[in-house]
């Protein structure tokens, strides 16, 4: 009986492993663009629920620059992230633009920690918001390991 249900348990094992290999990739890419494109959106829109730190933050860097011009410039480059990391020959200017996004909008943990700290390693709802970019991070070198078999497309032949 013990042997039975560990086969079956083995066999489950196998076929969600097989599953994950062929569709994780590409459930990451098409999560991560409705992610992108959704808050990309509502910054353009003026309706995202960042645009007071995201104003805060281009203020404290750039006190010329209008927060609202920052905010609308955040939102193109989360819509360009979200169309570009759905091709796969743009996948390189994603990424590209994924680390440009996480270093802004990662910033304020540390110009801000005012306003995203509460205590020593207690982060306010700000501060939560911007640490779940952790995973968006991952998500992102997740697909990027997937272009391992691009590369031999831009090797050159002898």
């Amino acid at each position: 009986m013990k042997k039975d249900l560990n086969a079956h348990v083995e066999h489950i094992d196998s076929k969600l492993i097989s599953f994950s290999n062929r569709f994780s990739v590409g459930a990451a890419q098409v999560g991560l663009a409705v992610i992108f494109l959704w808050f990309g959106a509502l910054k353009l829109l003026g309706k995202s629920p960042v645009d007071d730190l995201i104003i805060n933050l281009s203020n404290t860097l750039t006190p010329n620059l209008e927060g609202a011009s920052f905010v609308i410039g955040i939102g193109v480059l989360e819509i360009l992230i979200a169309l570009t990391i759905i091709d796969r020959q743009l996948l390189r200017l994603a990424i590209l633009f994924l680390v440009i996004h996480l270093i802004l909008v990662s910033l304020p943990l540390f110009v801000l920690p005012e306003v995203t700290w509460s205590g020593f390693l207690i982060p306010t709802l700000e501060g939560q918001y911007i640490l779940k970019n952790i995973i968006i991070a991952t998500s992102g070198m997740v697909v990027l390991a997937d272009l391992k078999h691009l590369k031999e497309h831009f090797v050159p032949t002898r």
